[in-house]
């Protein structure tokens, strides 16, 4: 089924198509041209890990990619290719280890990002996110942490909704136990001391909304 669909946008005209879901096929498929049809403005690809997903021509009207247990030969996203992207959700891609931005571009219309389940992924921007308008962050790994990963260090505090760019720190993962207590840099400035307690129940409530 998904092969014929994808024949069939190469063989018509699609300027009027704007939505198109393709899913669950494991042969190794690929767009015509190397490109995404034109007019599209909404992309979901789910279980189809042969496939090859075009990165090598922008599409411009495309608001929404998701990425579901997919295109096992994707690596680096990068984002340039989508420049009016609004929502960007990625998940169970085992092979996604990162997301490329070029330092030139401006992505004024992505709001949302949410990278879950994808074990491999352990970089975003080595020199800041230029999204002035992201509000909605995520990543989640269920039942593990993400080793190695590096992430701007205003993600916590939502500064990236001002100032669009943020340097990128270590990131480290330890077990919590109660006697652990942690200091808190806030973005004013501000120290504050937490429990490990809080801390846990902060994790638990993150952990109930994935499952959910």
């Amino acid at each position: 089924m998904v092969e014929s669909m994808v024949e069939a946008i190469s063989s018509i005209e699609t300027t009027c198509l704007q939505h198109l879901k393709l899913r669950d096929c494991s042969s190794a498929i690929s767009f015509p041209g190397g490109r995404l049809p034109a007019s599209l403005k909404t992309q979901v690809i789910s279980n189809l890990k042969n496939l090859e997903f075009p990165t090598q021509h922008k599409h411009q009207l495309l608001e929404s990619l998701f990425l579901y247990n997919s295109c096992d030969s994707l690596k680096s996203l990068p984002l340039v290719t989508f420049p009016n992207l609004k929502s960007l959700p990625i998940e169970n891609c085992e092979h996604m280890e990162s997301l490329l931005v070029s330092g030139a571009e401006s992505f004024k219309s992505l709001c949302s990002l949410r990278i879950s389940q994808c074990p491999n992924f352990v970089s975003f921007w080595r020199e800041g996110l230029p999204a002035p308008n992201l509000t909605d962050f995520e990543v989640l790994q269920k039942g593990g942490d993400c080793p190695g990963l590096a992430m701007a260090r205003a993600f916590g505090n939502f500064c990236l909704k001002d100032y669009g760019v943020a340097s990128v720190p270590d990131v480290s993962y330890r077990n919590l136990t109660n006697e652990d207590k942690f200091v808190v840099l806030a973005s004013d400035g501000e120290l504050e001391f937490h429990l490990a307690i809080r801390v846990i129940k902060v994790s638990i409530k993150s952990q109930h909304r994935l499952l959910n």
